[in-house]
C-alpha cells in the first residue's frame, strides 16, 4: 500500500517523473508510451526529445557496417551499464522497393535512398531506427535522377527535432551552375535556397558532413565547399594541407565529423602508417593538426595485417583500413577504429596502444565472406538513440 501511494506521488509530479523517464533507454520509453496518453504526451513531447538525447546519446552511441547491399552489423565501443538492442540487421524494405541503400546516418537518423519495382525511379526517405518509423520525401520540383547530384541530411535533436534535406541539384539557368533546395520536416516542403553557385567538376556532394550547422563537402584534388544551413549561404572551405604528397595513389581517406568536431585524415602510399589527423577551426581559419598517428605497431600485434604476397595485385601492403574516429569528452579515451582481417581494432591517441573491440570471425563464416574482407570508412555509419519523429 506504502509502495502504492509512493509510486503514485512519483506519477503526479510531472518533474519526478520526467527525471525518471529522461534516465531509460528508448526503447523502453517507447512500450511506455502506451501506459496511458499522459505519458505518451511528455514523452513524445519535443522538450521531452531534446533532453533525453541530451543524456542518452553519450552512452548509446556505436557504429554499424554493411556486410552486404542490405545486411548491417553493429559494434559498441562500450555499454556503461545502458541496456542495448540492436535496432536491425537489414533495411526494412517496403514490398515494392529494390536496391535500398544508406546515403547518410546523422544523429539517429538516416536517409535512404531505393527503386520502385514498378515504375523503376528512385525515391528518398529518412528512417529511424530506434522507434523503427520512415517517411518519404518528394523529389524537389524539376529536379530527376538525372539533374541530382547529392543529397543530404542535416539533424541535431538537441537542438531542435526537425531535420532537413539538401538537394544538390544542376540549376535550371545555366549547366555550369548548381543550386540547392531544403527540405523542411517542419513544413514538408522544399524551398529554393541557391540558384546560382560554381563549384569544382569533381565536387562529391552525396558525401556530405554535417557540422557546425553546415553541410561540408570535399573533392578528390582537396577542393572543399560549405553550405550554411541557417545562413542559406554557399562558401569556400581552407584548402586541405597535402602534406608534401601531391594529390598521388590515396591509400585511404576519413571524412567526418565526430563530437562537435569536423575531423579528416588523408594517407597516401602502399606501406602508410604514419599520418596525421586534420581537424578544422571552429571559425574555418584553417585546418590543423589535431592527433599525429604511428600505426606501426599494428604489425607486431596484429600480424595478420602483413598482405602476403600470394594475395591479389593490390598495391596496398597491409590489411587495414581507417573506418571512423571516436573523439571523447576525456581527452585520453579518444581513439581510432580500424578494420584489420576479422576483427575491428582501436587505437588510442594518447598511449599509441591497440585493443580489441570486436571479434568479426564468426560474423565472417555466417555471411561468408573471406576473412581479408575489408570495411571501410563508407561502409560505416555512427548510430545514436534518438526518440525524434520522421
Amino acid at each position: 500500500m506504502q509502495f502504492t501511494a509512493s509510486a503514485g506521488i512519483i506519477a503526479g509530479n510531472e518533474t519526478f517523473l520526467t527525471e525518471i523517464l529522461l534516465r531509460l533507454p528508448a526503447k523502453s520509453l517507447l512500450k511506455f508510451k502506451c501506459v496511458c496518453k499522459h505519458w505518451n504526451s511528455l514523452i513524445s513531447s519535443p522538450y521531452f526529445v531534446r533532453q533525453h538525447s541530451r543524456r542518452v546519446q553519450p552512452i548509446s552511441a556505436m557504429i554499424f557496417y554493411r556486410w552486404s547491399k542490405s545486411g548491417f552489423e553493429f559494434s559498441r565501443f562500450n555499454s556503461g551499464g545502458y541496456a542495448f538492442n540492436t535496432p536491425f540487421t537489414f533495411l526494412p524494405l517496403a514490398d515494392d522497393l529494390i536496391g535500398v541503400r544508406i546515403l547518410q546516418s546523422c544523429n539517429g537518423l538516416l536517409l535512404c535512398s531505393g527503386y520502385r519495382r514498378i515504375e523503376a525511379f528512385r525515391i528518398y526517405f529518412v528512417y529511424n531506427p530506434t522507434t523503427g518509423k520512415s517517411v518519404t520525401i518528394p523529389l524537389p520540383s524539376n529536379c530527376t535522377k538525372a539533374t541530382i547530384l547529392g543529397m543530404n541530411l542535416a539533424f541535431n535533436p538537441v537542438k531542435s527535432p526537425c531535420y532537413y534535406i539538401i538537394c544538390i541539384s544542376n540549376s535550371t539557368v545555366s549547366p555550369h551552375y548548381s543550386q540547392i533546395k531544403i527540405y523542411d520536416s517542419n513544413t514538408r516542403n522544399w524551398k529554393l535556397c541557391v540558384d546560382e553557385f560554381t563549384a569544382p567538376f569533381d565536387m562529391v556532394f552525396g558525401d556530405g558532413v554535417y557540422w557546425n550547422r553546415a553541410i561540408h563537402w570535399i573533392s578528390p584534388t582537396g577542393a572543399s565547399l560549405r553550405f550554411n544551413i541557417v545562413e542559406e549561404r554557399v562558401a569556400d572551405m581552407p584548402m586541405i594541407p597535402d602534406g608534401g604528397h601531391g594529390w598521388g595513389k590515396r591509400r585511404f581517406r576519413l571524412f567526418q565529423e565526430s563530437s562537435g568536431h569536423l575531423h579528416l585524415i588523408e594517407a597516401y602510399g602502399a606501406c602508410t602508417t604514419q599520418f596525421q589527423v586534420l581537424e578544422m577551426e571552429g571559425d574555418y581559419s584553417k585546418w590543423f593538426a589535431k592527433y599525429s598517428v604511428d600505426l606501426s605497431g599494428i604489425t607486431t600485434a596484429y600480424p595478420e595485417v602483413i598482405r602476403s604476397y600470394l594475395d591479389s595485385c593490390d598495391e596496398n601492403h597491409f590489411l587495414f583500413q581507417v573506418m571512423c574516429l571516436r573523439r571523447e569528452e576525456k581527452e585520453e579515451e579518444s581513439s581510432l577504429v580500424i578494420s584489420i582481417p576479422g576483427k575491428f581494432i582501436a587505437y588510442s591517441f594518447a598511449d599509441k596502444q591497440f585493443r580489441e573491440i570486436t571479434d568479426l570471425r564468426e560474423t565472417y563464416v555466417d555471411r561468408n565472406l573471406k576473412l581479408s574482407s575489408q570495411f571501410e570508412w563508407l561502409d560505416v555509419y555512427p548510430y545514436l538513440e534518438t526518440l525524434a519523429g520522421v
